[in-house]
């Protein structure tokens, strides 16, 4: 199960890293250095919001945290 779960955030990584420069330029190109900006900003609430609500898998076994 946490392989899979890093095959996966790995995959959204890759995909970001990508994507990422492209989008920036369009928004930058179409609405401003102020709507790039604020995008960044979106994805760092969101972000932080995702990691606060995340469960600690750490030193425990699968069996406990499925249960």
């Amino acid at each position: 199960m946490r392989a899979i779960g890093t095959g996966a955030a790995t995959c959204w990584l890759r995909l970001a890293s990508a994507v990422g420069p492209l989008l920036v330029g369009y928004i930058v190109a179409a609405e401003g250095l102020r709507s790039a900006f604020l995008m960044f900003a979106s994805v760092a609430i969101v972000g932080a919001l995702a990691a606060t609500r995340m469960l600690e898998t750490g030193n425990r076994r699968l069996e406990d945290i499925a249960a």
